[in-house]
């Protein structure tokens, strides 16, 4: 009997743990704004999971930091046209992703943030997404 409720209080208490590690940070309903005349810009997101959810990715444009991006989260950089390179890390072995970004004047380019499995913790993975999936994703924020 001890060990059923002594099984029942873990199971709850990591059940709590993990819902608390899922909880959105950040975007609510986020407006996607026009970029400025003459300039680009990238739009960053992580929607909410539970999975590696407690991680916060640390966003860098061309080496240079953009803010934290942790679980339910939108950043968005002005940029100038061309090429660009959007970076992040964790503190897995294999933590850090990296993604060319190429993105003209007036145009918004779109760059997925999730965690998958790493070792010894979770590590982050950017991709790039096509504009229509980008505006989808951040609606449902």
């Amino acid at each position: 009997m001890l060990m059923n409720r002594r099984g029942a209080v873990l199971g709850l208490v990591a059940a709590t743990g993990l819902a608390a590690c899922g909880s959105p940070q950040g975007a609510g309903n986020y407006q996607i704004p026009q970029p400025q005349e003459g300039q680009a810009q990238i739009v960053m997101y992580r929607p909410s999971a539970a999975i590696g959810g407690g991680l916060r990715f640390p966003m860098t444009v061309n080496g240079m930091s953009v803010g934290d991006m942790p679980s339910g989260t939108v950043l968005t950089q002005s940029v100038s046209p061309g090429d660009h390179v959007v970076s992040t890390n964790a503190p897995s072995v294999d933590g850090t992703s990296s993604v060319p970004v190429s993105v003209a004047a007036g145009e918004t380019a779109f760059v997925k943030g999730e965690a998958v499995l790493g070792w010894p913790t979770y590590r982050p993975r950017l991709v790039v997404v096509p504009s229509s999936q980008g505006r989808s994703d951040v609606s449902r924020m």
